[in-house]
């Protein structure tokens, strides 16, 4: 490993589910350089997922809205004489920053491979370049195994809810009366609506869970899709949760739950970085593109049709006729049969 390396500087700017699959990185980076400080540049929406983040020394907060923030960043990077940067985003922003910051092809700056050739192959002519599926979470790995010198480098995800956290997830429970049940948890949300399973099909797997002696949460951030709406479609055996916990609050509540059943979204990253596995549903999305779950437990839900993939990230429509087959046409029996074949 390098000798003389005392700054390390790590940007990634978003998204959620993104951010967590980085967190490999920190911690693996601070075992090749167990005495150098970690900083970590990401947006301010997100800065509240690294606190007590054991791995990371500062998390600097950017505000993707303020145009100035670009040369105000460049300018404190720069002073603060980082030994190396590693660019996880890749984004013209990124890029720009560092730039700005070290200048043009500095060696100080390493910078992830998107694939995006790879990807827009699969997605524009459905020529599959890839090697099977390829975890994001290796794909920022592999900036350091030139560096490892044979460490084997650990890919598991982790987040750090704070007592506080665990505490106000068990009041939450106590409160609506699911205390001591096995809990199971649903992302029926996401960013975008063509990667959401029906909304009828979740309800219908809710209420089948709940009468088989299972609680049941609903969770989602305040930018999902879809407003809360299982608790009273399900008379109140769905709690639904959606926008009412922070990031590591609801990080906290899913580690009491046994189960995650949720759409291609954060909240299957976030299931998996506090050891919970999940069945997530992919529809214009496939495992290719790096973002399935990890966990032996875990499985992708799935549909094997030639239109897949249609979406890098779920933007977009149907292109056949508005059907969304790929998700519609998962039933609330089979991936409960799946659910249950994991709860024992």
């Amino acid at each position: 490993m390098p000798n003389g390396v005392k700054k390390i500087l790590v940007v990634r700017f978003s998204s959620l589910g993104d951010l967590i699959l980085t967190t490999p990185f920190y911690r693996e980076l601070k075992r090749l350089f167990p005495k150098a400080q970690v900083d970590l540049l990401t947006s301010r929406t997100f800065a509240p997922l690294f606190e007590g983040n054991p791995h990371l020394t500062q998390v600097w907060e950017f505000d993707r809205k303020d145009s100035a923030q670009l040369d105000l960043w460049a300018r404190q990077i720069k002073a603060q004489d980082y030994d190396l940067a590693f660019d996880l985003h890749r984004s013209l922003r990124s890029r720009l920053l560092l730039f700005k910051a070290f200048g043009a092809f500095s060696p100080k700056v390493k910078k992830i491979d998107k694939r995006s050739l790879n990807r827009n192959l699969l997605l524009a002519f459905k020529i599959n370049r890839f090697q099977g599926p390829q975890a994001q979470r290796r794909a920022y790995l592999k900036l350091l195994e030139p560096l490892a010198q044979g460490l084997k480098l650990q890919g598991h995800t982790e987040l750090f809810p704070s007592p506080q956290a665990q505490t106000k997830a068990k009041a939450i429970l106590a409160q609506t009366g699911l205390e001591g049940k096995p809990l199971v948890a649903l992302g029926p949300s996401a960013s975008f609506g063509l990667k959401c399973w029906p909304k009828e099909s979740f309800l219908e797997l809710g209420l089948e869970l709940a009468e088989r002696g299972f609680g049941l949460v609903a969770l989602g951030g305040p930018g999902d899709l879809e407003p809360p709406w299982l608790e009273e479609a399900s008379q109140g055996k769905i709690k639904d949760l959606s926008g009412k916990l922070d990031f590591l609050e609801s990080a906290a509540l899913l580690s009491q739950a046994t189960l995650a059943v949720s759409n291609d979204s954060a909240i299957v990253h976030f299931s998996e970085a506090v050891g919970r596995p999940v069945l997530a549903l992919f529809g214009p999305t496939v495992q290719e593109f790096g973002f399935a779950p990890f966990l032996p437990q875990s499985l992708v839900v799935e549909r094997d049709l030639p239109c897949r993939p249609c979406s890098r990230n779920g933007k977009g429509k149907c292109r056949i006729k508005d059907t969304q087959a790929c998700l519609v046409g998962l039933s609330a029996r089979q991936v409960g049969e799946l659910a249950l074949e994991r709860l024992g």
